[in-house]
């Protein structure tokens, strides 16, 4: 079972709003940054977005694809989910 592209991106956005220390963008999309200029996330933030992700899509991300390029936007988080969702191929709440 795939989670749609468009479900897991909504998801990632919603969760990356909750966590933000300062309102998000007005329209945020798959280009908004997650740390300076687009939710504003720290690093403890940052952390606490992945684990909600672990959690809500029932998918476990190993430290060694936690790399700078792959946590810049909301949709290289989406990306990433997505690919975990994909070798996993598991159930998955969202």
């Amino acid at each position: 079972m795939s989670v749609p592209h468009d479900v897991v991106l909504a998801r990632v956005i919603e969760l990356a709003a909750s966590f933000a220390a300062h309102p998000g963008p007005v329209t945020p999309g798959p280009d908004t940054t997650l740390a300076g200029g687009g939710f504003w996330l720290d690093s403890l933030a940052l952390l606490e977005l992945l684990v909600a992700c672990e959690e809500t899509f029932g998918v476990c991300l190993d430290h060694t694809e936690l790399l700078p390029h792959r946590l810049k936007t909301t949709g290289t988080l989406a990306a990433l989910i997505e690919s975990r969702l994909a070798a996993t191929d598991g159930p998955h709440r969202t």
